[in-house]
């Protein structure tokens, strides 16, 4: 082996150099990262007892993948080429791979002078020489280890990568992409520590497809046997055109072989997915990307309009509206409706934060009871339909931030209701009678040195409140209709009486 001849000519320089310039190619490893430092750790480590040295001897070299998983971790382990060796100078060496196994562009690659010295003293523990085998499986690997890069320009100076190859590994921790930024192309990439690497950089102009395999999630609405509604969905796609195609098989004898092939859709786009929807549920979702084949899914059931739901397991709130969304029908008649977008505002503490079509926002309307710092939104009796609905407790929300509301949710909303009623007939009832306290002693004739008589303004924001409180569901019966209206009479009159006087 190398390390034999190295060791029987270490005591005379001059043959060891006519040695080590017989080779053609010659590759030396090393496990450090900085010449200066190297020459260092060699004076450390002949310090180290047997043991320690044993420990990191450098393993055979079978290719980059299977080495790199064999070397010691927390220590980088390059390889280099000798391009140079002079008894003046000492050897001359010139990256090959970066710590990550990549290949260092020969013609900016860093290049180090070790003296031969330094070399000799290293005793195979933080050099060693390849084999000429393992010289072989070197150069395949060089011509072979590129960093390949598919990515995706989003505008003139962003980009995205979606696949980087070898696996593993960390783009922009470990690396520096520079962006062409008027071409929109890769032009240039470095290793932070080790230099610029050869790489290949794909644009991807749509034939990529999904990010990775996560099932596509579907939010749909059964509304009846032949009819299926898709309001929302969740894409790991990363087109910006997708079109979408859905076809309801109820009551037919089709198949999924019937609609595997995806052509172009009505507006010339080629379609990118197909939904096959049957007896009410979705069957398969076929994905095109170069080639048809099946996506995962999972289809997500909506809740029906009424129902009390819990916006990310933190607000509950009262569903009121679902759009038309996609329409999927084996009737041309349907009583569906049109309407695919909320006329309320977007609630400020959720938000789909996925991938979505455009088509199919899944905004959906909701009437807040609980807001989001967890206070209670009170019923409001007589509350019509059709009122006019604004401030932050009617909002609109994405239906994916929405789940039904467990049992227990539902319990505990009862259990706060009635405690918000119970403490709201008994206000009433105190502000009632501080009422009608205040209005006697508005109405009783002043004598010299009596307090002044209660002002009518504090007696009206009284009356607002006592007017507030009756219209919380569950209170309604609490203060009798006639007394109400007494008090309610009484003030009239000391208006009226308070009018007169100034004129």
């Amino acid at each position: 082996m190398a390390q034999v001849a190295l060791n029987k000519h270490s005591l005379d320089p001059t043959r060891t150099l006519t040695w080590m310039l017989s080779f053609d190619q010659i590759t030396l490893l090393t496990t450090l990262s900085g010449m200066a430092e190297r020459q260092k750790v060699i004076v450390e480590n002949e310090a180290k007892d047997k043991k320690d040295k044993d420990e990191e001897v450098l393993p055979e070299y079978d290719g980059i993948n299977g080495f790199l998983k064999k070397v010691k971790k927390g220590r980088p382990t390059l390889v280099y080429r000798v391009e140079s060796v002079s008894l003046e100078e000492g050897i001359r060496l010139r990256g090959a791979f970066d710590r990550n196994g990549v290949t260092l562009h020969p013609g900016y690659a860093p290049n180090y002078v070790l003296s031969l010295e330094s070399f000799l003293k290293a005793e195979g523990k933080d050099f060693r020489i390849f084999t000429p085998e393992e010289n072989q499986r070197v150069l395949r690997d060089l011509k072979t280890r590129l960093l390949n890069i598919t990515y995706q320009s989003f505008s003139e100076t962003d980009f995205s990568p979606i696949q980087v190859l070898p696996a593993g590994i960390d783009l922009f921790q470990d690396y520096r992409v520079v962006y062409d930024t008027r071409a929109k192309r890769l032009n240039k990439v470095l290793h932070r520590d080790d230099g610029i690497v050869l790489f290949t950089g794909v644009k991807d102009r749509g034939e990529f497809g999904l990010w990775d395999k996560t099932p596509i999630e579907i939010y749909t609405v059964p509304h009846n046997e032949s009819t299926h509604r898709i309001i929302h969905m969740h894409l790991n796609d990363i087109r910006d055109d997708v079109a979408i195609d859905a076809v309801n098989l109820t009551g037919t004898s089709k198949g999924l072989n019937d609609f595997k092939e995806l052509k172009k859709d009505t507006s010339g786009r080629l379609l990118s997915y197909r939904i096959l929807v049957k007896n009410a549920k979705i069957t398969n979702v076929l994905h095109h990307s170069g080639k048809t084949a099946d996506a995962k899914f999972f289809e997500i059931f909506l809740p029906s309009v009424g129902s009390l739901v819990s916006i990310n397991s933190k607000v509950l709130a009262t569903l009121l509206w679902i759009p038309a969304g996609m329409v999927v029908s084996r009737e041309s008649d349907n009583d569906v409706g049109s309407r695919q977008k909320s006329t309320l505002p977007p609630a400020t503490f959720c938000k789909c934060s996925h991938k979505h079509p455009v088509e199919l926002p899944g905004m959906v309307d909701v009437r807040l009871e609980t807001s989001p710092n967890g206070e209670l939104f009170p019923e409001i009796k007589n509350s019509a339909s059709g009122e006019q609905k604004k401030g932050e407790r009617y909002v609109s929300v994405p239906i994916c931030c929405l789940r039904p509301a467990s049992s227990e949710e539902v319990k505990r909303l009862a259990e706060r209701r009635q405690a918000v009623i119970t403490e709201a007939k008994r206000e009433l009832l105190d502000t009632v009678c501080e009422l009608e306290r205040l209005i006697k002693s508005a109405e009783a004739p002043r004598k010299a040195g009596d307090p002044p008589a209660p002002e009518l303004s504090d007696l009206e924001k009284l009356r607002v409140r006592v007017m507030g409180l009756s219209k919380v569901k569950g209170v309604e019966g609490t203060i009798d209709s006639t007394r109400l209206a007494r008090v309610s009479r009484a003030l009239r009159f000391l208006a009226f009486q308070k009018r007169s006087s100034k004129k």
